[in-house]
């Protein structure tokens, strides 16, 4: 079903919206970024961060656009996690994971997305914003989910068509990339 949906959603929106719209949902993860770069004692990037939220937020109507991109001082940084945290503190991967719908993963990063969740205020169970019926929940968790589809499943896509199996690569690649955001 992902499929027909990532492609509707590519197919009726221009590529000015989708770029928006997949830049605001990036600033709206700004906490997490934060507080994994808090946690690693990255100080560069928690002023980073919290400097292209502070632009991108106001300059840039709600991250839409990325005007923090003209600032030598907050130029883009590489993204963290809660999970790369983790693993920074000398916490192993533990098994390889598949999760239905979120996708490839490990025990430590699962724990890292349960950490990444806690400090979300958009997201459930632990929104900071008592007062949003789950209408309104489900619409921006659902509006994320579309946004963020055809990048990964193209992403997936030439991850399967250029493999042999596509599971094991899928795993070996994951761990890699995992591996080298920690070590960064």
């Amino acid at each position: 079903f992902l499929q027909p949906l990532a492609d509707g959603y590519t197919a009726l929106t221009p590529d000015p919206v989708e770029e928006g719209a997949s830049k605001f949902f990036y600033n709206l993860k700004y906490p997490v970024r934060l507080v994994a770069n808090l946690l690693q004692g990255r100080l560069n990037g928690v002023w980073v961060e919290s400097g292209r939220f502070a632009i991108n937020s106001t300059l840039g109507i709600a991250g839409v656009m990325t005007p923090a991109d003209n600032f030598k001082d907050f130029a883009p940084i590489k993204p963290e996690d809660i999970g790369q945290a983790l693993g920074a503190w000398g916490i192993g991967p533990g098994p390889y994971l598949v999760l239905p719908l979120l996708g490839p993963s490990n025990l430590r990063d699962l724990g890292g997305l349960i950490g990444d969740r806690s400090v979300n205020p958009m997201k459930e169970p632990f929104s900071l914003i008592d007062d949003w019926d789950w209408e309104w929940r489900l619409a921006l968790t659902s509006s994320e989910f579309i946004v963020t589809s055809p990048t990964l499943l193209e992403r997936y896509q030439q991850l399967k068509g250029s493999a042999i199996d596509p599971y094991s690569s899928l795993r070996n690649g994951y761990t890699q990339f995992r591996l080298g955001a920690i070590a960064e």
